[in-house]
């Protein structure tokens, strides 16, 4: 019996060494492979966040509702509203109308539709940044939608940089 704890212990010992000794000869033999990248430059990490910036320019201009439209569209046909926005992440902006908290004690800000009796409103999770608004300020808003009721309802909500915040960012990296 001890023969065969001491031949299990050794090929338990082998199968642990065999890949550490893998590991260590090819490191030996291609030492380039594992060298870490070199630092970037500040004129590479520019570069770098010039094009995210114009990505993210894109995709917002390409994606993003104002509170009239996202009302609009509610307005003229609700169904189909609902199939292309309920239950999906959206991004949008308008001039804030109102800002509070609902029944349940949850911050919210309204957004400025144009309409007398509906606008888009916009619940968070937390206040962060809630409490440097002011009724006309223009904010970019991403959440989830959950349709309408009364006001078109985005809940989970998250303030974004506005547009005009990422232009100005992409113009002054261009300028150096």
């Amino acid at each position: 019996m001890k023969k065969f704890f001491k031949w299990f212990g050794i090929s338990i010992a082998v199968l642990i060494a065999i890949p550490v000794v893998i590991a260590v000869v090819s490191v030996v033999i291609d030492p380039v492979e594992y060298t870490p990248e070199p630092e970037m430059t500040q004129a590479q990490k520019d570069s770098v966040m010039i094009v995210e910036l114009q990505k993210t320019i894109e995709k917002r201009e390409k994606y993003t509702w104002t509170a009239r439209n996202m009302v609009a569209h509610y307005e003229k046909n609700e169904i189909r509203a609902d199939e292309d926005l309920k239950d999906k992440v959206v991004i949008v902006q308008g001039r804030v109308e109102s800002i509070g908290k609902d029944i349940m004690g949850s911050p919210y800000i309204t957004l400025d539709a144009g309409n007398f009796v509906r606008s888009v409103q916009c619940s968070f999770n937390k206040t962060d940044g809630l409490s440097d608004l002011n009724s006309g300020d223009f904010v970019t808003v991403k959440g989830k939608c959950d349709g309408l009721l009364v006001n078109v309802l985005i809940s989970k909500s998250e303030l974004l940089p506005t547009m005009d915040y990422l232009r100005n960012k992409l113009s002054d990296l261009q300028k150096e």
